[in-house]
């Protein structure tokens, strides 16, 4: 017999809906990191933050509760080292030179500015998305 997949799929929504574009208050629930492949090593680590939405920004309630987002830093490139840096101070962490123990940053709640975007799938089928546009430094 084949496995049964254990999902009341009545409850379960036909499309998936963007989060919408804003300011949210987050937690990171885990950062696995990639290694290089043996065949490309210029390529560094890639950290891949996945991120639990809790409230909107101003502690206000938010129907994205839960939702999951995941944004990927890719170490080797400028922008990805910055995109990161910004992660662990909008996290209330100040990486150096030694680098930043990934443990620190898991639970640690943080704003982020989350931005909408339109495409088309590999159908042609007109399509929202979201992405996490930018980590909020406290002042």
């Amino acid at each position: 017999m084949s496995p049964i997949v254990e999902v009341d799929f009545d409850e379960v929504p036909d499309e998936a809906v963007a989060v919408g574009a804003g300011l949210y208050m987050a937690e990171i629930k885990e950062i696995p990191v990639l290694q290089a492949p043996k065949e490309d090593p210029e390529r560094g680590q890639m950290a891949v933050t996945v991120h639990v939405i809790t409230t909107k920004s101003d502690g206000s309630e938010t129907e994205h509760k839960g939702r999951v987002m995941t944004d990927y830093h890719c170490l080797w490139m400028d922008l990805g080292k910055i995109s990161f840096k910004r992660l662990c101070l909008a996290g209330g962490l100040t990486p150096g030179k030694e680098g930043v123990d990934l443990v620190d940053l898991i639970g640690k709640p943080h704003q982020i500015q989350v931005s909408e975007r339109t495409y088309k799938d590999d159908a042609g089928v007109e399509q929202k998305g979201s992405n996490i546009k930018d980590y909020i430094i406290p002042e």
